[in-house]
């Protein structure tokens, strides 16, 4: 049983191949069941007997059923038509169940991010550092706060969330649509307690704070009870407000030039992942170390490999989901213009 159909058939020589997803868009709430908005974007890596590339192409959201960075799919594909690839979504359990399974790539989304990054060729002089380095100040400050009583404290990282639909807006012209995490919605969290492995919880309602989210992707500081493993929650007084975590982001993007290049080539080794990577804590996992692989504003975007790129905008798209204030939505857009997205080109500017 195929869960999304396309409106066209793939021809008689597609191929039956398994594929690394490297983007993917999380069926949002409030998305209608027909038209453009009813449809999300992936990217697969895929080989076609020439070696990986990395194809884009689109599918019909679903509810239950939605892919995540990182994971393996079965897709079919024809070679004259790449972009038209098919996932079998035959073999894609429920979101909840695969959570119930402690499905790794929901649980480790910081090993997940490595793998495609190791995929895509990317080292950590592309990636950056300031994504770990979070997480691992979090970690040791979870392992060294008091006690809490009936409470752990703990690290969690959100793998997938869904978001909501917004279509419209006050501003006169066109209409805009976007994806806001500040309503309640569905989400994967993966729990990280100092000591134990980390795990994936179901969320059926979380929402970012308005004020307080987590733009680096570094993790946000939790308790978790001691009875329920699944009753988590997040200590959104302990985190930076976004002003902050912006300026933060900035700093340190002036001086990502100088951080990539000084990198020595033998240190492209990928290390342990999930919470042994808190012992690395110069390691940057995945796309959302916004600040590490940003060239100079001379440079532009231009000076970077595809990838890298395509990383840059993705980081772009989900950092404005958690920023709903306008002169600080401005303030990313400005900075990433200065940095040589063609802003209105890449449809970011709504």
């Amino acid at each position: 049983m195929k869960l999304f159909h396309r409106s066209g058939q793939l021809s008689n020589t597609a191929l039956r191949r398994s594929a690394l997803v490297t983007h993917v868009d999380a069926p949002p709430h409030g998305a209608p069941h027909h038209g453009a908005l009813s449809r999300g974007t992936s990217r697969v890596l895929v080989d076609l007997g020439s070696g990986p590339v990395e194809v884009a192409g689109t599918f019909r959201f679903a509810d239950d059923h939605w892919l995540v960075r990182g994971m393996d799919v079965t897709v079919h594909i024809d070679p004259s038509r790449p972009a038209e690839f098919d996932v079998d979504w035959t073999w894609v359990a429920r979101m909840a169940d695969r959570v119930a399974a402690n499905d790794p790539v929901l649980a480790d989304p910081f090993a997940a991010d490595r793998r495609v990054a190791h995929a895509l060729g990317l080292t950590r002089a592309d990636t950056g550092t300031r994504r770990q380095d979070r997480f691992a100040q979090l970690m040791a400050a979870a392992a060294t706060a008091p006690a809490v009583a009936g409470k752990v404290r703990a690290v969690v990282l959100v793998a997938t969330i869904r978001g909501h639909m917004e279509i419209g807006g006050s501003d006169p012209g066109p209409s805009t649509t976007e994806i806001s995490v500040h309503r309640n919605s569905e989400a994967v969290l993966a729990v990280n307690i100092p000591g134990r492995r980390p795990y994936a919880v179901f969320v059926r309602n979380f929402k970012f704070s308005r004020r307080q989210s987590d733009i680096i992707g570094g993790g946000l500081p939790a308790l978790v009870s001691t009875t329920d493993p699944n009753d988590v929650e997040v200590l959104w007084d302990d985190v930076p407000s976004v002003a902050a975590q912006l300026a933060d982001r900035i700093s340190a993007s002036m001086s990502a030039a100088q951080e990539t290049s000084a990198f020595p080539p033998d240190e492209a080794a990928y290390p342990p992942a999930g919470p042994a990577a808190a012992a690395h804590p110069g390691w940057a996992a995945g796309p959302m170390a916004f600040a590490g692989a940003m060239p100079t504003a001379g440079a532009g975007l231009a000076a970077l490999a595809p990838q890298m790129r395509e990383m840059m905008i993705d980081n772009l798209r989900r950092t404005l989901c958690y920023v709903s204030e306008p002169a600080q939505r401005r303030m990313i857009l400005d900075q990433y213009r200065a940095l040589g997205v063609d802003i209105e080109g890449e449809g970011l500017d709504g």
